[in-house]
């Protein structure tokens, strides 16, 4: 029973490594967007500068997963940044009566620290969905336009904001 489970074990060990390893071969991206972050913070509606950068894998088909990383600030330069980062996956079908534009659909989870006028940053974990259109300008660069609904969940006690907000963002993505 013992050499069964470890073979299984190592079987099931090769073939994740090899399924990494052909999701490497395939797609990987790098992007970066910009753009701002509604957020309803004592009551009132705020638009906040946001960065995004991301980096992807294909996995099956027109599937990806990958991390973000977002900055948001109280204002422009970014000041009173809050940091945040999180996993997502995505699709980005390539549908042949669209020419260049490809729809993307997106899911994603992850930890945020946002500004917050009466804490100056609050932590949240933020579950996001998100759609867009990429247009490619070569097999290498596409322009991206995207917009995100997030529930934030767990956020600190008397920090001003509401559960939800919404991301819009524009920028670049360079395949690898």
């Amino acid at each position: 029973m013992k050499k069964h489970t470890l073979a299984l074990s190592f079987a099931l060990s090769v073939a994740t490594f090899g399924a990494s390893s052909a999701a490497l071969a395939q797609d990987a991206s790098i992007g970066a967007g910009l753009g701002a972050t509604a957020l309803s913070d004592e009551g009132e509606t705020v638009w906040r500068p946001t960065l995004r950068l991301d980096a992807t894998l294909g996995l099956v088909g027109p599937l990806e997963g990958g991390a973000y990383l977002q900055v948001v600030g109280s204002e422009l330069p970014l000041a009173n940044p809050g940091l945040g980062a999180g996993l997502f996956v995505a699709v980005r079908p390539s549908i042949p009566f669209l020419g260049a534009v490809r729809p993307i659909g997106e899911a994603s989870i992850g930890r945020h620290a946002l500004p917050s006028e009466s804490q100056g940053t609050s932590d949240a974990w933020a579950a996001a969905l998100g759609v867009g259109l990429g247009i490619e300008v070569n097999p290498v660069v596409q322009l991206e336009g995207r917009v995100h609904h997030a529930w934030l969940l767990g956020l600190e006690e008397g920090s001003g904001l509401d559960e939800s907000a919404w991301t819009v963002t524009a920028g670049l993505r360079i395949g690898l």
